[in-house]
C-alpha cells in the first residue's frame, strides 16, 4: 500500500515537471521575441516618425502609399509608396481623374471584392475552385473578373487565375472600415 502511494506521487510528480518545464520552454520562447523586438527597437509609431520624414529639398512634398503585412512572423509584405511633390502627384498621367474613377469603378462589383478575398486567402485558383469557394455563376464569375484583367490586376494562365498586382482590395477593405467605424470618424470631426 505505501509503495502504490509512493509510485502515484511519483507519477504526479513526473507529470507536473514536464507540464511545468513546457511552460517554461514557452515561456523563454517568448522572452527570446521579446528581447528581438526591443533590440530592433519595434515601434509602430517609430515606424511612422520615419515615414513621415520628407525631402527637405522638395517643395509641396507629399508621400502616399500603402503598406500591409500579413502572415506568421510578417513573412509577407505588401509595400507601395510614392514620394513626389504635390502637383508632381496629383496632375500625372498615370492618375488621372479618369484613370482614377476607371480603377475605383472596377471594384464596384461586390463578387469582384469577394473574388479577390478569396485569391488572397488561396493564392491562384481554376475557374471551378472560384466559381465554387465564391458561389458564383459562369456569368458572376465572367463579370466579377473582367475588371481585374482589363486593369491587369490578374490574368488566367494554365487554366488559374492569378494576381499580378498589389492586394488592392485590401487596402479597399481596411479604408471602408475605418470609413463606416462611427469611433474612426470622431476624430476627424465626423
Amino acid at each position: 500500500m505505501a509503495e502504490e502511494k509512493i509510485t502515484s506521487r511519483i507519477e504526479i510528480g513526473s507529470e507536473f515537471g514536464e507540464q511545468v518545464m513546457s511552460e517554461i520552454g514557452s515561456l523563454r520562447e517568448e522572452l527570446v521575441t521579446i528581447r528581438q523586438l526591443l533590440e530592433r527597437g519595434h515601434s509602430v509609431d517609430r515606424a511612422i516618425e520615419e515615414y513621415r520624414f520628407l525631402p527637405s529639398n522638395m517643395e509641396n512634398p507629399i508621400r502616399w502609399g500603402f503598406i500591409g503585412v500579413w502572415g506568421k512572423g510578417g513573412s509577407n509584405l505588401e509595400v507601395d509608396v510614392l514620394t513626389t511633390s504635390e502637383d508632381k502627384f496629383f496632375d500625372h498621367p498615370y492618375g488621372s481623374d479618369e484613370n482614377v474613377a476607371a480603377f475605383a469603378k472596377a471594384f464596384t462589383n461586390p463578387h469582384t471584392i469577394k473574388v479577390c478575398k478569396y485569391l488572397f486567402r488561396n493564392r491562384e485558383r481554376s475557374r471551378e475552385e472560384i466559381k465554387k469557394g465564391c458561389n458564383l455563376s459562369d456569368e458572376e464569375l465572367d463579370a466579377a473578373v473582367n475588371p481585374l484583367l482589363e486593369l491587369h490586376l490578374a490574368k488566367w494562365q494554365a487554366g488559374s487565375l492569378i494576381k499580378t498586382s498589389h492586394n488592392y482590395e485590401v487596402t479597399l477593405i481596411g479604408m471602408t472600415k475605418t470609413a463606416f467605424d462611427p469611433e474612426h470618424r470622431k476624430g476627424y470631426g465626423g
